[in-house]
């Protein structure tokens, strides 16, 4: 017998916390679950379709330890994969915000849209048209 997944739980020790929580709640709009006290430390929860990204608050981020530049500045989570249901209107909010865009709106060889922006600590989101 195997295992079964059933979904996923990431969680991010930002640089900036108070950036990343606007980044994902404001211009994202993930929808924020709250903040789970545990072991002393406090995860900001934003839900994602049954999976769930989770924010450490006080952690030790620190810019040399996470550089900004997606997947090639350096090991460890750097990606992201979301489906949206508009597209055009996020991409729109956040390239009006000045978030860095990594690729604008296009299609791969099957025609899925998507685009890639970098969160603000380098952390690429690639957002799918749904």
């Amino acid at each position: 017998m195997s295992t079964t997944f059933r979904n996923l739980q990431i969680g991010i020790n930002p640089v900036n916390f108070e950036k990343s929580k606007t980044f994902y709640e404001e211009i994202l709009e993930l929808p924020y679950i709250g903040v789970l006290e545990t072991n002393g430390i406090s995860l900001h929860r934003f839900s994602i379709d049954g999976s769930i990204l989770k924010l450490l608050e006080d952690g030790i981020g620190s810019v040399e330890k996470n550089p900004l530049g997606g997947p090639t500045a350096a090991t460890g989570l750097r990606w992201l994969t979301v489906t949206v249901n508009d597209l055009d209107r996020l991409f729109e909010k956040v390239s009006n915000a000045g978030i860095p865009v990594v690729a604008p709106i296009s299609s791969d060889e099957n025609g899925v849209r998507f685009a890639i922006v970098e969160d603000p600590d380098g952390i690429w989101v690639e957002l799918l048209d749904r």
